[in-house]
């Protein structure tokens, strides 16, 4: 299972094919994908929301697509910033993707704890929290 498009994810790093040769690329392309999927992961493990299983095809108004954009967006911004590795700084395409990136990361991360089931793609209503009932 992966969250990012690798066509989409070939579109934003378009311009570091050249630079780095077919293989390099490809080899790069994969790591920044595993890359991006723990960062999701991790982020979700976090924030106890269930690590969701992507449907082929997604629903165009199911919030996995936001997911899918953050990963797709962190896969680019990692590529980005290893290719520029031997600067002293971050590449600002890679700031700007990663900051997007985090954005609907944290929007997926709400429209779940307020109550979206992935499993039946249903809006459920949460429970209240446990302070509410006293």
């Amino acid at each position: 299972m992966t969250y990012a498009n690798i066509s989409v994810v070939r579109t934003l790093t378009t311009q570091l094919s050249s630079n780095n040769g077919s293989d390099k690329y490809e080899a790069l392309l994969l790591i920044a994908i595993d890359e991006a999927e723990d960062t999701i992961n991790n982020e979700l493990i976090t924030e106890n929301v269930p690590i969701p299983t992507i449907p082929d095809p997604i629903d165009p108004k199911d919030p996995l697509n936001t997911l899918i954009k953050a990963a797709n967006l962190f896969t680019a911004a990692f590529m980005h910033n290893t290719n520029r590795s031997s600067n002293d700084s971050l590449s600002p395409t890679a700031v700007k993707y990663e900051a997007n990136a985090e954005k609907k990361l944290r929007n997926y991360i709400e429209i779940i704890h307020e109550g979206y089931n992935e499993e039946t793609k249903e809006e459920e209503t949460p429970l209240p929290k446990f302070a509410s009932l006293i």
